[in-house]
């Protein structure tokens, strides 16, 4: 589990989930232990946190293997695009991150 500590923003943090179904723990803004809540997450959610919960722990435990839609174009892992900083702000593409490459046909 990781916690957002980048961006010291009043935004809200949003994730959108692409590719395989995973179990994403949500925990506390103090440490990586429990309390934590475990919601699956499939493809197309968005997560949403902002106040003092987008500092809480949070990340994927496990990934569901060939649970994609052949719509996703992902036949492997799962994409986690993160946005920080709010629409507008920042230089382009600063506050996304990626867990593995998007295949060239969806380029």
């Amino acid at each position: 589990m990781r916690q957002d500590k980048e961006g010291r923003s009043g935004a809200p943090v949003m994730s959108l989930s692409l590719g395989h179904t995973c179990v994403f723990g949500f925990g506390n803004t103090r440490d990586r232990g429990r309390p934590c809540n475990d919601v699956e997450w499939v493809c197309g959610d968005l997560f949403v946190s902002g106040g003092p919960s987008r500092y809480a722990f949070h990340g994927s435990t496990k990934v569901f293997e060939a649970t994609a839609g052949p719509a996703s174009g992902m036949r492997t892992g799962r994409l986690d695009p993160t946005w920080r900083d709010g629409p507008g702000r920042g230089r382009r593409g600063a506050g996304q991150r990626r867990s593995r490459e998007l295949p060239k046909s969806s380029r």
